[in-house]
């Protein structure tokens, strides 16, 4: 979600100016992404910037801010960025897809399903499981900002990962029942595909967390490891019930 505030900006109809410096009709599709910016969702800004910038009479990045002067204050050029970083894979939810083999169920023939482990779902193989759009769906000019906003989201994310370590976690796995073992795994392996992504984003001074976000998915494999159902001797897994 974009930034949020206590009031939305007021709404007025942007205008493009003329080519003697005289203001022309109103843009409608200016007019979109400011009423989009007003009502703070991703989808319709990141579309109708879009839009403007493919069609909206070749305007530019700057001619766009510029238009929307006045009309979200000073604060368009932040919820731009923060809509793109926060866009979402439009094949998936959240980085996954119901199982194929299972139906979504995580059961077959009352054992986990053998095509995603009894979780029900399986990564999305458009954006690889981090339920990000792909980046190169951003224009040239926000992908980098857009990117150093989804760096600063899974850093917040590995931060909750350690407090939750601190519990103790590894060692009550064991204990979990399947709906938590579940969603569990789903978040560590969409943690897991956003770090991947981000490593491999083409972007200045990005390698400056390649260090911590190595150890990071380290330790995710370690506790997806430890998060696999239980092999019985017979051959098959089983999930605690």
């Amino acid at each position: 979600m974009c930034a949020q505030g206590t009031e939305k900006p007021d709404i007025h109809p942007p205008t493009v100016a003329g080519p003697t410096g005289r203001s022309a009709e109103p843009n409608p599709a200016l007019a979109d992404l400011a009423e989009a910016l007003a009502a703070r969702k991703v989808e319709p800004i990141c579309a109708a910037y879009i839009s403007l910038r493919r069609n909206g009479r070749s305007m530019s990045a700057a001619d766009i801010l510029e238009g929307l002067n006045g009309t979200a204050g000073g604060s368009a050029e932040k919820m731009i960025i923060s809509a793109f970083s926060h866009r979402r894979c439009f094949m998936c939810e959240d980085g996954f897809t119901p199982c194929r083999t299972c139906d979504g169920a995580g059961i077959v023939n009352d054992y986990p399903c053998p095509g995603c482990d009894g979780l029900g779902v399986e990564v999305c193989s458009f954006c690889q499981g981090t339920g990000w759009s792909d980046a190169g769906q951003i224009p040239a000019e926000v992908l980098r900002a857009a990117v150093h906003r989804r760096i600063r989201h899974v850093s917040s994310d590995l931060k909750h990962l350690n407090e939750i370590l601190k519990t103790g976690l590894p060692a009550s796995i064991e204990r979990l029942g399947p709906e938590k073992r579940r969603e569990l795994t789903s978040r560590l392996l969409r943690l897991r595909a956003r770090l991947a992504n981000l490593a491999n984003a083409e972007i200045e001074n990005n390698g400056g967390h390649a260090a911590a976000f190595q150890t990071a998915e380290s330790r995710i494999g370690q506790l997806l490891k430890a998060l696999q159902p239980t092999q019985t001797n017979d051959g098959t897994k089983q999930l605690d019930r």
